[in-house]
């Protein structure tokens, strides 16, 4: 009986550790949080426009301009290199 009250006891001291540690790091990172928001906030930020344009003003992509994107490989000359 005495065993099984010693593990419940350091079953809940090791709880209360683990729940002091993650409250400090959520401390932290609300902390964080609020000095990234402090850099960030005065930058300008793009808005996308309600009919589905992308955040340039671009109309999305359609499958002829994705096909266009692509890289062509260069044309082979009549000369060959040497295998």
């Amino acid at each position: 009986m005495n065993r099984a009250v010693a593990q419940m006891d350091n079953v809940t001291q090791a709880t209360a550790a683990q729940t002091e540690q993650v409250s400090a790091t959520a401390q932290s990172l609300a902390t964080q949080a609020e000095q990234l928001q402090g850099l960030v906030g005065p930058l300008p930020a793009r808005r996308r426009r309600a009919h589905g344009n992308g955040a340039d003003g671009m109309p999305p992509p359609t499958p002829d301009r994705r096909r266009r994107a692509r890289r062509r490989r260069p044309r082979r000359t009549a000369e060959r290199a040497p295998r």
